[in-house]
Parts: C-alpha cells; structure tokens; sequence
C-alpha cells in the first residue's frame, strides 16, 4: 500500500486533475486571455520586459515560455504559430479586444500588431500550456496535502474539486498567468513543509520569488508548520539550505526592484480611502457576477465566503499550526486588499486559498480516524500519520513559538494588485 502522504499520481487522478484545470483555464482566458494589447501588463510587454511595474516583477513565467519558445523545433513552432493559436485567437483574444476598445483605443490594434509574429503566436500557446501545467500541478499537490493530513483518496479528490469550483471566483476585477504559478508554488511549499522535505521547500521558495513578490512571506505564513518541525531544522543538513533559499529570496526581491526601477508605474498605489468608500455601499455586498457561466449570476462574494466557512471548519478542533497559518495569511491578504488592492479584486487573496484548504483537510483528516477500538488502533497507526504534529497545543511554548514567529519578520514592501488592462483606477473591468 501506497503511503498517504504521497502525491495523488494514479492516471485516474491527474487525468481528473488535468481536466479540471483545463476548465479553469477556459474560464481565465475567456474573461481575460493573456490582456492582449493591454497598455501596461500585456503578454507582449511581460515577455519582452517592458511591463509598467509592479507586473515586470513577475517574470519567472515569461522567462520559462522565453527559453522554451526559442528551444522548439522548427515543425513544432509552426504547429503551434498556425494551427493551435489561431483557435485561441479566434476565441478568447479578438472577442475581448473588440469589447474593450471603447474603453481602452488601440488595444485592438496593438493586439493585432503582436499576434502578426509567429514568435507571439507560438509564445502565448506555451504560456497557456504552461499555465495549465501549473494549475493541474497545484491541484496534485492539494491532493497529497489531503492525504498527507489523514483524508481518504476520496476526500482528496473532493477537495481538488473544490479547488477548482472555487478559484475562478477571485476573476472579478483581474486575473493574470502568474497567479497560477503562485497557486502551485504555494501548494507544493505547503506540502513540503507537512513532508519535511527541506530541499523541495528551499527551491519552492526561491522560484516562488522569481514569481510573486509576496514569495518572501511565507516562511512566516508557515511558522507554525516550520515550529513543528524544528528539531529537524535544527540539523546543518536542513538549516542550511532552508537559509540559503531565504537569502535567495530577499536578494531576488531587491535584485528585481532594482532591475526594473526605470520602467513606468509604481511599487506601490494605497487605495484605503477608496476601498473603504466601496465596502460602505451595502449594494457591494450583494452584488452578482456571471465569471462562471453567461447569463448565470453569482454572489460576488462568494469566494470570501468559501475562505470563511473553511476557515470556520479548519477551527473547530481547535488551533492546529495549518489553521494557524491560514488564519494568518488570510488576514494579511485581506489587510493588503483593502490598503492595496481594487475593491473585490479577490485574486489579491488568491494566496490563502491553498492554505485555506490545507486547514480544512487537516479537519476532515481528524474527523474521519477510526473509533478507538484496538485493533483500529494498531491499523490507523500503520496507514495514518500523527496529526498530534500538527496541534500547537501538544507542541512547545506558546510564548517561545511567538518569539521564533516574530523573529521570521522582515521589512517587505509588498506590491499592489491593480487593475488589469483599465488604467483608471475608478472603472473596474
């Protein structure tokens, strides 16, 4: 038997996996596709560097679709060039254009302009490709979260669907390829650190940063999980490389900014006063979007809701370092998208939905243990893991676990989550 804390990787599961994704992804690049012609972010601009900041900071996909576009051979490139991108094309790229050329002029044309090179043609296959790739990747890896955390594969598959059932519904006001690579890198930090595996942790974090600026919080976001752990921190083998990756990231963080100080745009726009006006309406609350299905509305703010009643869920046995963690990291986003961010932008929350989750497979793990008889005893003992690890309560000092905590914070200036393709602040998408 297969242990449970390794990675859903039966065909079945990551076939079910690859098809969620793919659904996710149609939604993404139907109310967004790759902001074409976009004067500040589009795919054109992010691969050739010259995006308005805080979106030249996110370069980690550009650069993979970069070196693989120019690694492709011949046959394959024009496979991609005039076959597969006149289909997205078609689909998801001129019908958004032409809606938003009354509100943004040009953007047609500068759409146009880049999809007339078979290099961006080629280019904008491979980034769907990839962010496809990432998307399946996080949702494998929520699974072994799942079962890592005593979930029946069962569970791990119902949990990888509420994943995807609930992620379009932070497309509000933006959505952008990078947020995949977040969604993935986040998932497997969070695994790594259940399974200890230090290395995969360090490499996560390091490519993490190259991804998001917001990559260099998460050794805090998960000080309760690290706190766990830490007698095997305590070993050089695991220290080292855990401190090095973290160096890494710092230096990658202020290397970027320092790298893309020249462009347009801003490391930081507060929007407080504005949002705060926004969530006095009470109409904002109750407001509906169609972001799944046409003509088919939905609470706005039901990808709040989700994060709360999981949240809810993950407490009720009590404070377990996962749950811990995303309460932690869903304030902090939440602080971010109030002082930072534009209105319900959920996407700038994006981050704690892996934890969220994780939190709330920690729960139904404990839930579904066997009754206390003792030969299920002994055979919970050989298939389940010990989540007494996971219980703050059963661990340590609560005032040592504050300090090593508080240790963990540095000074971040963390970049804002602005509208997309609308350059007017006041006029969401």
């Amino acid at each position: 038997m297969k242990p449970r804390h390794a990675l859903v990787s039966a065909a079945p599961a990551t076939a079910f996996a690859a098809l969620l994704a793919a659904t996710v992804v149609a939604v993404f690049l139907s109310h967004w596709s790759l902001l074409d012609g976009a004067p500040r972010n589009s795919l054109e601009l992010m691969l050739q560097g010259h995006a308005h900041r805080p979106f030249a900071y996110r370069w980690l996909m550009p650069l993979i679709v970069r070196i693989t576009e120019t690694l492709l051979p011949a046959s394959l490139h024009a496979l991609l060039a005039d076959q597969i991108a006149p289909f997205f094309q078609a689909h998801f790229v001129q019908p958004l254009t032409a809606a938003y050329e009354a509100r943004l002029p040009g953007v047609t044309t500068r759409a146009a302009q880049a999809w007339q090179a078979s290099g961006y043609r080629a280019s904008y296959v491979l980034m769907v490709a990839l962010v496809w790739l990432s998307f399946t990747g996080a949702l494998l890896f929520m699974a072994g979260i799942a079962r890592a955390m005593g979930c029946s594969r069962a569970q791990a598959l119902g949990v990888m669907l509420a994943y995807a059932l609930v992620y379009p519904g932070s497309f509000l006001h933006a959505a952008y390829f990078y947020d995949f690579g977040e969604q993935l890198l986040a998932a497997a930090m969070i695994f790594f650190a259940l399974r200890r595996h230090w290395p995969g942790f360090a490499l996560a974090l390091v490519l993490m940063q190259c991804n998001r600026e917001t990559a260099v919080l998460m050794p805090l976001l998960l000080a309760p999980l690290l706190w766990q752990a830490r007698a095997s921190l305590r070993l050089p083998r695991n220290l080292l490389p855990m401190a090095a990756a973290w160096c890494t990231a710092i230096a990658v963080l202020l290397t970027t900014r320092m790298h893309f100080a020249q462009l347009p745009g801003d490391s930081a726009e507060f929007s407080l006063a504005a949002n705060l006006a926004f969530w006095r309406e009470s109409a904002n609350w109750l407001a509906t979007s169609d972001i799944y299905v046409p003509g088919l509305p939905v609470p706005r703010l039901g990808f709040a809701a989700f994060v709360a009643l999981a949240l809810a869920f993950a407490w009720r046995r009590g404070a377990s370092a996962i749950a811990v963690s995303a309460t932690a990291c869903t304030a902090l986003m939440l602080l971010l998208l109030l002082g930072l961010g534009f209105r319900d932008e959920f996407r700038a929350v994006g981050l704690c939905l892996p934890f969220v989750l994780a939190a709330a497979c920690a729960s139904m793990g404990a839930a579904s243990k066997p009754k206390n008889t003792a030969g299920r005893r002994r055979q919970a003992a050989t298939v389940r893991p010990d989540l007494s690890q996971y219980d703050l309560r059963k661990s340590g000092s609560g005032k040592t676990f504050a300090l090593w905590a508080c240790s963990l914070c540095i000074p971040v200036c963390v970049s804002p989550t602005q509208p997309s393709i609308v350059q007017s602040p006041t006029e969401p998408l």
